[in-house]
């Protein structure tokens, strides 16, 4: 085990130092470049399917979350003006949708001792067939979680987005589109689109 650990850290010195990681004058200088050079990657034309993935399922989740809000608002005190039948139901696929994209936004910061994913992965759990509900507050603290995770998870680009190749900014500037669109076409599509 310590031997594994050696060679671990050794290769991870000998990484360093091979992409001058290691000149870098300050810590933050050395995250600043690896972020670019994980940000390159990512946006690289050989990570085009793992993107599409991404923000298909992200695409799914925000639409489901839509959804969920308006069953939320339809069964409140005080329910919207205008009321959307169809809207007025949680099904269990968009609860499912928002667990997966709940899961993806937080993997980066995940750990066993996240107490607060777990209990919202309980609020999120299927009833196998029966309607849940949500309530406002419920919704309120997925919300928050998705929004403080997705905050974190897009820190690191605008740390390192003006060192990005112009290329790799446009591919950036091309995501909140892509998004829009995807989530557009999952809330016309409804529930149960694969």
């Amino acid at each position: 085990m310590l031997l594994r650990g050696l060679l671990l850290q050794a290769t991870i010195c000998c990484r360093a130092s091979q992409d001058d990681y290691g000149n870098c004058s300050s810590v933050e200088e050395a995250v600043t470049a690896i972020m670019k050079d994980t940000l390159q990657h990512c946006l690289g034309e050989e990570n085009d399917t793992m993107r599409e993935k991404v923000l298909n399922q992200m695409g799914k989740g925000l639409a489901a979350l839509v959804r969920i809000s308006a069953a939320v608002a339809a069964a409140s005190p005080a329910p919207p003006p205008i009321s959307i039948p169809a809207m007025s139901t949680i099904a269990e696929d968009d609860l499912e949708q928002v667990r997966r994209m709940l899961k993806l936004t937080s993997l980066p910061f995940h750990s066993s001792f996240d107490h607060e994913l777990t209990e919202l992965m309980l609020i999120l759990q299927t009833g196998y067939g029966h309607d849940r509900n949500l309530t406002a507050n419920e919704l309120s603290q997925i919300c928050k979680r998705l929004g403080s995770d997705m905050v974190q998870c897009l820190g690191p680009l605008f740390m390192c987005f003006h060192e990005l190749p112009l290329w790799a900014k446009c591919n950036a500037f091309m995501l909140p589109a892509d998004m829009a669109g995807r989530v557009a076409f999952n809330l016309l599509a409804g529930p149960n689109t694969r």
